[in-house]
């Protein structure tokens, strides 16, 4: 007899204040606040970002606790891709994400084509849909070691399609739980 899989439900902070630009001198933030005043659904403003980009913990002085949200910015990922060059959103590298961070939500990372390797903190539970989809240069997750990948040490979902042609994924490092 064959059992229907069910994924785990998941309340992922949902927004009780329109989203609000922040610029901290270099980088170009956009974010929602949930209802405890922390800021969900970052995305950058894809113009600010080349080579390594670290994400803060904190944006106008509100914590971190989830990336990206396919409602945001251009509707399709963490980086506004809305005009039709890639000239700035192919020119990211890597990706540091900051302890707290709970959610990566769908498509958050999908296309950046020339992205090689992104940390994740242990903070994280949930890696939504598509999150790294066509990422086709990601070669490492929380490694050194090209074709490694080290999923966070708390994580209870993984996406549909997580890393769909992601065709430099190697080994995949599961934690105990």
């Amino acid at each position: 007899t064959e059992t229907e899989f069910e994924a785990p439900k998941f309340e992922i902070p949902e927004k009780a204040e329109e989203g609000k630009w922040f610029e901290d001198g270099e980088d170009t933030w956009y974010y929602d606040l949930d209802a405890d005043g922390n800021a969900i659904n970052v995305c950058g403003y894809l113009y600010s970002f080349t080579g390594d980009v670290i994400i803060p913990d904190t944006i106008d002085g509100h914590k971190v606790i989830s990336i990206g949200d396919d409602m945001n910015m251009s509707g399709t990922s963490f980086f506004d891709k809305s005009i039709n060059s890639e000239l700035y959103w192919n020119t990211i590298t890597s990706i540091t994400v900051p302890d707290g961070v709970k959610y990566i939500n769908d498509d958050t990372f999908y296309g950046l084509e020339n992205l090689e390797s992104i940390t994740l903190p242990d903070s994280v539970i949930y890696l939504g849909d598509d999150a790294f989809a066509f990422c086709k240069k990601l070669s490492r997750m929380n490694s050194e070691n090209d074709g490694e990948f080290i999923l966070p040490k708390n994580i209870e979902y993984l996406g549909r399609d997580l890393f769909r042609l992601c065709s430099k994924l190697g080994k995949i490092e599961f934690p105990e739980n």
